[in-house]
């Protein structure tokens, strides 16, 4: 999540709100009511009739029910709800309903790619642990499934490192490939974890 977070009140006039939302660059800020979530402002809410009305205020506009997530949701989880819900961000919010910090796509796709990586580099390690380090593996992760390809010496080594890297923290699926082989669409060649 990113923190600190943006913040506007009811009250205020939407040019302000449009003002913050294009200088910093996001898309939406949450609206907050004595420190407490009431609502939401977003680009798409300054694009309305009614924002172009003289003397509007942020109220007049903005999202009242917002879509939110708490701050022990699973990252996982986050692409689907975003989805599910068609919103850009979510504020993540305490169970008072205070601002802890705000979730964009952008967020989560950064938080993805790098918990890939970090998979990546730990089924490397384990390999390479397993199996000495002079062993060439080229292991990819995409939103935790795992492929494994390398040259093996006999029958059983496949089976090795599908286990070896299926006991890797956050890895959801291994597919072991022998390099100069192609599966076929309808072979898997791996099985879940």
């Amino acid at each position: 999540m990113s923190t600190p977070v943006t913040c506007v009140t009811p009250d205020a006039p939407v040019t302000e709100a449009a003002v913050v939302l294009t200088s910093r660059g996001i898309a939406a800020m949450p609206v907050l009511e004595n420190g407490i979530l009431a609502g939401l402002v977003s680009e798409t809410d300054l694009m309305t009739e009614d924002a172009a009305k003289p003397g509007a205020l942020v109220a007049d506009l903005m999202t009242r029910d917002v879509v939110t997530v708490a701050p022990d949701t699973r990252v996982a989880e986050l692409p689907e709800r975003l989805l599910r819900n068609g919103v850009r961000s979510m504020p993540v919010v305490s169970d008072e309903g205070r601002v802890l910090g705000i979730v964009a796509r952008r967020d989560v796709a950064r938080a993805l790619v790098h918990h890939d990586s970090a998979l990546v580099r730990q089924v490397r390690y384990r390999l390479d642990g397993y199996f000495g380090y002079g062993r060439r593996w080229d292991v990819e992760a995409d939103r935790g499934m795992v492929t494994v390809t390398g040259e093996f010496r006999d029958g059983s080594e496949p089976q090795m490192v599908q286990a070896i890297a299926e006991i890797v923290p956050g890895v959801k699926w291994v597919r072991v490939v022998p390099r100069n082989t192609t599966l076929s669409a309808e072979e898997p060649g791996g099985r879940s974890s």
